[in-house]
């Protein structure tokens, strides 16, 4: 099944099949759990019919850290930005801000929860953007409406302890260009894949309404957008005393923050670790090493010893040392040996120079 949001045709039969559900709903007056779905945007399909949480899969990312701080300065520095064109000053920005990201080592975030919209799809924000993610998980609510390791449910962030096992009900929604990326996965059979061509929010409200017979909502950054239907949504929440912490506020996002600090330190160490084998006897920079995975987050301080070290080897081998260091770590769970966050909280070898240490 292709869905081509770019056929006007397929738009129209969309408002009035939307119009024809708002009013099924309205004259019903309540919801159930079968007028709600679980919507997850994201780059990671399900493993075996499990959508994980990202701290029981090996996981990696590149954070706004010491080195991305200090490249973005220097090529800010080199820049030509004219401040009276505000729109082309933000713009060189924003692609200085993705150059000085190839200067960035791996690391990760604890994530223990998976978070999900009721009935439409997440709108980037401040804390989080979520655009040209291929694919979308959209799930029935009924399998879920009992599930123990609901931790919360709210319009903009329902979230799950641990992760979702999806039903036989599930489908996910498939940009047709990635739809080689599904060849290697393994999905549970029952799964249904459907593509799409064109807009991703306007194919998962088709996906919502002509699949699931759910009448969509726009999802803003704290709530649902008021329609004709969030109020039968949120009496269905309220109804049935779900949990509705904001994840912000919540023991899950405090617990998982604790985790992320220490590991934070710990691939700085292993990094910083790596980098000081890299400038050979480099005792001059001992120090300076140790201070940098001893340091706080971004201070000037730390960013001005990093500098000197990046100086002392020069930017071209600096690159190649991060590059190396962060092939070595995907070369590893591209072989499915990487630990995931949750054993390397239990002592597990992180990232590629505590490795080679503990083979000493």
């Amino acid at each position: 099944m292709l869905i081509d949001t770019n056929d006007p045709q397929v738009l129209q039969a969309m408002e009035e099949k939307k119009e024809e559900l708002t009013e099924e709903k309205l004259a019903k007056g309540h919801y159930d759990a079968s007028d709600i779905a679980l919507v997850r945007v994201t780059d990671h399909l399900p493993q075996n019919g499990v959508v994980p949480a990202i701290c029981n899969v090996p996981f990696v990312c590149k954070l706004n850290d010491i080195p991305h701080e200090v490249f973005y300065r220097m090529m800010e520095e080199q820049a030509d930005i004219d401040e009276s064109d505000y729109e082309r000053a933000t713009q060189i920005r924003n692609e200085l801000i993705a150059q000085a990201r190839e200067y960035s080592p791996l690391s990760t975030q604890y994530r223990s929860s998976v978070h999900c919209c009721l009935n439409g799809l997440v709108s980037s924000h401040m804390q989080g953007n979520f655009e040209g993610n291929p694919f979308v998980i959209i799930e029935p609510f009924a399998p879920h409406e009992h599930d123990p390791n609901i931790l919360a449910v709210r319009g903009e962030d329902t979230y799950f302890e641990e992760g979702i096992t999806l039903s036989d009900q599930a489908i996910i929604l498939v940009e047709e260009s990635h739809m080689d990326d599904l060849l290697t996965q393994q999905l549970n059979p029952n799964t249904r894949i459907v593509t799409y061509r064109g807009d991703q929010k306007v194919a998962t409200e088709y996906v919502l309404m002509n699949l699931l017979g759910v009448v969509p909502e726009l999802i803003g950054k704290d709530y649902p957008r008021d329609s004709k239907t969030t109020p039968l949504l949120r009496s269905f929440i309220d109804e049935h005393h779900y949990p509705q912490d904001k994840h912000c506020f919540s023991d899950s996002y405090r617990q998982d923050d604790e985790k992320n600090t220490v590991l934070w330190h710990r691939y700085a160490e292993d990094f910083y670790t790596y980098l000081y084998d890299k400038l050979g006897d480099g005792q001059d920079h001992k120090k300076e090493i140790a201070q940098l995975i001893n340091g706080s987050w971004i201070n000037d301080n730390d960013c001005a010893v990093f500098k000197k070290i990046v100086d002392t080897m020069g930017v071209e081998a600096y690159h190649q040392a991060v590059t190396e260091y962060n092939q070595e770590i995907q070369a590893k769970i591209d072989q499915g040996i990487y630990p995931t966050n949750k054993a390397i909280m239990n002592g597990a070898p992180l990232g590629i120079a505590s490795e080679k240490q503990d083979t000493k």
